[in-house]
C-alpha cells in the first residue's frame, strides 16, 4: 500500500488535471460572502478540513481529513507567485484517513498541519473558497478547473473576471500556501511575514534566492535563514 501511495507522491506531471487559482486576503468578510452567493450557480457547502503535510522530495504531499472514515490524498505542484499561478494536481481518496496519517507519518515525517473551515461556492468550472483558516485569518481562493480543451490563458481570463466582480484588488494576493504562512508566523513572527510582505517569488536584498527546494511549488517563502534545512510542505 505505501509503495502505491508513494507513486502518487513520486510521478512526474505529465498529463495531471490542472487549475487555475489565486488566493488572497478578505478584507470585508460580510460583503464578499453577500456577493459570493449572488453570484453562486450552486447551493454553498461548508466543510471542515485538516490538511496534513509530509516532507516529499517534489511538490506538495498532503493528507486532507473530513472525518475518521473520509480522506483525500492530494499531490501537487504550483509555483510561487502573486497572480493566477497553474496548479497540476493528483488525488487519492482513503476511508483511513487516521490509518493512513500514521503510516506516512512514520514513513516521511509531517511538517506542518493547517486546519480550516471553508466554505464553497461554485461559479460555473470555478470554486470559490472562503476559509477561516485557524491562527490566520480569513481568506478567499479561486480555484478554476480547467476542461482538458481549455489553456492556462482561459483559465487565468476568468479568474480576472472574477476578481473584479468580488472585489479582489491585486494587493490583497497572497503568494504562499497556508502551509508557509503558518510556518513563516512561527519563525519570523506575526508581525513580520515574508509571504504577505513579498510580492513575487524574487528575495529580499541581501538574501539569495534557494534553488534546492524540496517543495517545488511554494519555495517555502523564503524565509530568511539559509542555513536552516529545507522544509517540505
Amino acid at each position: 500500500m505505501l509503495n502505491k501511495i508513494l507513486t502518487v507522491a513520486q510521478m512526474g506531471n505529465r498529463e495531471l488535471p490542472s487549475n487555475i487559482e489565486i488566493k488572497a486576503m478578505v478584507r470585508e468578510l460580510d460583503r464578499f460572502r453577500f456577493i459570493a452567493m449572488r453570484i453562486a450557480t450552486e447551493p454553498c457547502r461548508t466543510l471542515h478540513q485538516e490538511d496534513v503535510f509530509f516532507r516529499v522530495r517534489k511538490g506538495r504531499f498532503k493528507l486532507r481529513i473530513f472525518s475518521d472514515s473520509s480522506g483525500e490524498l492530494i499531490q501537487y505542484e504550483r509555483p510561487n507567485a502573486r497572480g493566477a499561478r497553474q496548479s497540476d494536481y493528483r488525488i487519492y481518496s482513503t476511508s483511513k484517513p487516521l490509518e493512513l496519517r500514521k503510516l506516512l507519518a512514520d514513513a516521511l515525517g509531517e511538517t506542518v498541519t493547517v486546519k480550516k473551515k471553508r466554505e464553497v461556492y461554485m461559479v460555473g468550472q470555478t470554486r470559490i473558497h472562503l476559509d477561516e483558516v485557524d491562527e490566520l485569518g480569513t481568506f478567499v481562493e479561486l480555484e478554476v478547473v480547467l476542461d482538458s480543451n481549455q489553456t492556462p490563458e482561459q483559465g487565468r481570463s476568468i479568474v480576472s473576471e472574477l476578481m473584479e466582480k468580488l472585489g479582489i484588488q491585486e494587493s490583497d494576493l497572497v503568494p504562499c500556501a497556508y502551509a508557509d504562512l503558518l510556518q513563516d508566523k512561527a519563525e519570523q513572527g506575526a508581525g513580520d511575514r515574508l509571504c504577505l510582505r513579498s510580492s513575487s517569488s524574487t528575495p529580499p536584498p541581501g538574501q539569495k534566492e534557494r534553488t534546492d527546494y524540496e517543495s517545488a511549488d511554494e519555495l517555502d517563502c523564503l524565509l530568511e535563514s539559509e542555513s536552516q534545512e529545507v522544509h517540505d510542505l
